[in-house]
């Protein structure tokens, strides 16, 4: 908390050097969002931003305003905005684009709509067959629609395409099969994930509680 006057300090003079820097902007602006008010929140100074964004560039307002709908739980002006946007695939703001759809596939999951999630990354994933991503979110919301075998599948997939192991993909990939009861490839799926680099010291007691669960 002692650092969260600096932080603000230095993120509001990146917009200032830089205005037409949407990263700048966004991280703001997620300041804004996430800071409690008695820290400097305010979720009237990320719509002045985004409003001061809309001369600058329309498709970055389209995107920060997505981003203040997520966190006012608005999904569906959030999609509207997104579905909006007329951002090219080789705009670098196409990736920002995509990982806004995530945050809306997430925000959708924890409403409760997985079936709506999985509707946005199956779109993502036939769009860019290469993003190891859009496949593991997908079998992420495949696991909460209780399809088993369509989450194994996305999750192998994400896998392959996973090549510096950024994602806990055989963890899910265990989850999957001890669902749907096969404990054998569950139990291997549990192992690779008990060796994956990237795991917490939170993740591998689960997974040793769900090998327990499996012997």
């Amino acid at each position: 908390m002692g650092s969260v006057g600096r932080i603000k300090e230095l993120l509001t003079k990146a917009v200032e050097l830089d205005p037409k820097s949407f990263e700048a902007r966004r991280d703001l602006i997620q300041f804004y969002l996430q800071a409690p008010g008695i820290a400097g929140g305010s979720v009237s100074k990320a719509r002045e931003l985004t409003q001061a964004a809309q001369s600058i560039n329309p498709e970055h307002a389209k995107l920060l305003n997505a981003a203040i709908a997520l966190h006012e739980k608005q999904p569906d002006e959030a999609e509207k905005l997104l579905s909006s946007s007329t951002v090219a695939p080789a705009d670098p703001l196409h990736e920002h684009l995509d990982d806004a759809w995530i945050s809306l596939g997430f925000s959708l999951m924890s409403a409760k709509a997985a079936d709506k999630a999985k509707i946005i990354f199956q779109r993502m994933a036939k769009e860019n067959p290469a993003r190891a991503n859009a496949y593991f979110y997908l079998g992420r919301a495949q696991l909460e629609l209780k399809d088993w075998d369509a989450a194994i599948g996305s999750f192998k997939t994400a896998a392959q395409l996973d090549k510096s192991a950024t994602y806990a993909t055989d963890y899910r990939l265990g989850v999957a099969y001890q669902s749907k009861g096969d404990k054998a490839q569950a139990k291997g799926a549990f192992e690779r994930a008990m060796a994956w680099s990237g795991g917490t010291a939170a993740l591998r007691k689960e997974i040793e509680k769900r090998l327990r669960e499996l012997s």
